[in-house]
């Protein structure tokens, strides 16, 4: 049996076709997604699959990045690889660490942990959200809202909100402010979020009363999975309960849309602002948790301030 790393050159529309058939496909696995964190200039972009064989057995959408000053490299692998097992993880360490020299940084998409050798946990845990089957009855759906969920739902429909069709660009104005106003820092930036639409099927929802503005909602949709992306609430829709109502809708509009999975884009008990948890974990999804992070290097002193270096970036 032998294993080994494959470098393709699938375009994103090629390589989505190729993932799309992965349990553990993600949104930073997707071709949109590394296409438009290349776009933005910081990271290149590589695509590979692992072979045994010659049978694809995984597949990992790779993000470069050289370190100033320090010299050496990253590379990093977000939710993947796809088809995540240690033999896959020893043969992406082959690759980038033996044979390229890099720092190797990976968060398996799956909730088990990996014993591969080589790697080590890279003090980060794995990412964490929560999923509703969307092939439920809608009334199915509303009986596991939490009840004072369900009650603020109840309470914006009264209220005379309802919720319309947006633009890419009027949520990324909306945002902008948003963000200004709050005063957070979020890797989900509005530059981002620009990228994703020239490359990836984004839905945007503007909830609205008696002609005013509440909130709301942005949704990228891959395979068969709709993902919350980001929302704004303003201080009337606040008051109006206009965030159950724009996720609410959000959610059931996917499902008419033909998506099978509502994830609602991460929700992390220890990490996660207490509001914005509960807010999401009222929609009585299943809640998952990955590994933690692994990494993996050379043990040069150039590698060991590569890690240094991105530890201190990926501290909480």
């Amino acid at each position: 049996m032998t294993d080994r790393y494959v470098p393709v050159t699938d375009d994103a529309s090629a390589w989505d076709r190729r993932v799309v058939r992965y349990a553990d496909l993600s949104l930073p696995q997707t071709g949109g997604y590394g296409a438009a964190r290349a776009e933005q200039g910081a990271w290149k972009l590589e695509r590979g699959i692992i072979e045994r064989d010659g049978r694809e057995v995984a597949a990992a959408q790779v993000l470069l990045r050289a370190v100033p000053i320090v010299g050496g490299g990253l590379a990093w692998i977000s939710r993947g690889p796809l088809g995540a097992s240690a033999e896959a993880l020893a043969v992406l360490r082959r690759h980038f660490v033996e044979e390229r020299g890099l720092y190797l940084r990976v968060a398996p998409p799956i909730a088990t942990v990996i014993v591969a050798p080589g790697f080590r946990p890279a003090g980060a845990t794995g990412w964490s959200s929560a999923v509703v089957d969307l092939t439920l009855e809608e009334a199915a759906l509303r009986a596991r809202l939490d009840q004072k969920w369900r009650n603020g739902l109840n309470k914006a429909v009264r209220s005379g909100a309802s919720v319309e069709p947006g633009t890419l660009a009027g949520f990324i104005a909306e945002y902008r402010d948003f963000l200004a106003g709050r005063g957070f820092a979020t890797t989900v930036t509005p530059e981002l979020l620009a990228a994703l639409g020239r490359h990836m099927a984004l839905t945007a929802f503007r909830a609205m009363r008696e002609g005013a503005p509440l909130g709301s909602a942005l949704i990228v949709r891959y395979g068969a999975t709709a993902e919350y992306l980001a929302g704004t609430l303003l201080e009337e829709g606040r008051s109006h309960n206009a965030g159950q109502l724009l996720l609410w809708h959000a959610m059931t509009a996917m499902k008419t849309a033909g998506a099978l999975r509502f994830d609602v884009g991460g929700m992390d008990a220890a990490l996660t602002p207490k509001g914005i948890y509960d807010f999401k974990a009222g929609l009585g999804g299943t809640v998952y948790t990955h590994s933690a992070e692994l990494e993996a290097d050379n043990g040069g002193v150039r590698a060991a301030l590569v890690r240094w270096r991105v530890r201190r970036a990926r501290a909480p």
